[in-house]
């Protein structure tokens, strides 16, 4: 039985700059993309390297992980993955100035459908 392609949808942080995040989708492992971002042959992100892996989801089809990405890279969508992918990652959001660690009630209700 063949397997299907996977498309992934990242978000990485900054370790040398808090607050910042880059969205990004691909196609081959994410091991290895999130590998080149810190090599900083990624002209958009090799300001702020070194960069760590916060998020990641994977898609069956290219459109969906690009239309997913897109949405992340939108207002709503970074509020989105705030509240709901990202609320333990220890970072920063690119609107904190300082940030606190969150709390157990920032944890999405696993009785409630996703997204909500």
């Amino acid at each position: 039985m063949e397997h299907a392609a996977m498309h992934y949808v990242y978000i990485i942080g900054s370790l040398s700059s808090p607050g910042h995040r880059y969205v990004g989708f691909t196609a081959c492992k994410v091991d290895l993309r999130l590998e080149r971002h810190n090599a900083g042959t990624t002209p958009s992100t090799a300001r702020y390297r070194p960069w760590q892996l916060l998020w990641v989801g994977a898609f069956t089809t290219k459109e969906l992980a690009l239309a997913f990405e897109t949405y992340l890279k939108s207002g709503s969508g970074r509020a989105f993955a705030n509240k709901h992918l990202l609320p333990m990652s220890g970072l920063p959001s690119s609107t904190e100035e300082d940030p606190q660690p969150p709390s157990t009630s920032t944890l999405p209700d696993a009785s409630r459908p996703f997204p909500p």
